[in-house]
């Protein structure tokens, strides 16, 4: 997502919900691997897949959302789902809940998801590669 397409996405938002956002959106460029896209009007976060995505709220908070929830082993329990069976958030109501433990443990627990599951996915192709030379 260039820095022009961020500032169209932001502009309409409030200013809490801009503020959020840009401290999110700063956070997340600088992590090493993980770029963005929009995506579904809102940008996503990409490693190997989709880690989180930044959802801004009509009430005036931001959600922030994590696509392989149900893979997490930390943290689970902070999630809201929503009815939903794997993606799991958390309601960003304020700047000062990106500095909590809660905020940064999330964001790394999706990173170790999406490292973990592109291993296994690379495992799975390994073997059933040595399995059709086998045969």
């Amino acid at each position: 997502m260039s820095q022009e397409e961020f500032e169209k996405f932001v502009f309409p938002l409030t200013e809490n919900q801009k503020r959020i956002v840009k401290e999110c959106h700063h956070f997340f460029s600088r992590l090493r691997g993980v770029h963005c896209q929009r995506q579904y009007g809102v940008p996503f976060y990409h490693g190997n897949s989709w880690l989180f995505y930044i959802n801004p709220h009509r009430d005036g908070y931001v959600e922030l959302c994590f696509p392989r929830a149900k893979y997490f082993s930390k943290g689970i329990e902070d999630l809201h789902f929503g009815g939903r069976q794997q993606i799991g958030s958390i309601d960003i109501k304020t700047v000062q809940q990106l500095t909590s433990p809660i905020f940064t443990s999330l964001v790394f627990e999706a990173i170790r998801i999406d490292a973990e599951l592109e291993f296994k996915a690379i495992q799975h192709a390994t073997a059933d590669d040595a399995t059709s030379k086998v045969a």
